[in-house]
C-alpha cells in the first residue's frame, strides 16, 4: 500500500497513537491500518484502563493527565499533537471504546496530491 501525506506529520500522528497504546496497556495493542477512499485510516486500540466519555475531549488539551494516571510518565502533550496534526492535515480523529477494554482512536489522513 502507497500513501502520498507528509512523512513527519504521519509519523508524529502513528507514533504517538502507538507510543500511548504502549504507555497505558496492560499487555495487548492492536493497529489497524488501510486505505479507503481518498486517505488512509488508522485505528490504534488497548486494554488499558481507557478513558470515561466525559473527559475525551480534554485529553486533546495541552498538558491535561488524568488524575488516576500518576503511575505513568508523560507530559500529557501526545493527544494534543496527535490532534494538532490531524488539523493540519485536514483529516479526523475519534476516541471510543476498545474491543480489548481500553481506548480506542481512529484517525483518517487525507491523501495529498
Amino acid at each position: 500500500m502507497v500513501f502520498q501525506g507528509d512523512r513527519e506529520l504521519f509519523t508524529s500522528v502513528v507514533g504517538n497513537l502507538i507510543e500511548n497504546a504502549i504507555k497505558y496497556s496492560k499487555s495487548r495493542i492492536l493497529i489497524r491500518y488501510g486505505r479507503g477512499t481518498g486517505g488512509l485510516s488508522v485505528q490504534v486500540e488497548d486494554d488499558g484502563p481507557g478513558i470515561p466519555e466525559d473527559k475525551r475531549e480534554q485529553v486533546f488539551e495541552p498538558f491535561f493527565k488524568r488524575s488516576d494516571s500518576r503511575q505513568t510518565q508523560g507530559h500529557g502533550i501526545g493527544l494534543s499533537i496527535v490532534k494538532s496534526c490531524v488539523e493540519v492535515a485536514k483529516g479526523k480523529i475519534g476516541l471510543g471504546t476498545s474491543a480489548l477494554g481500553g481506548l480506542s482512536v481512529q484517525v483518517f489522513l487525507p491523501e495529498m496530491a
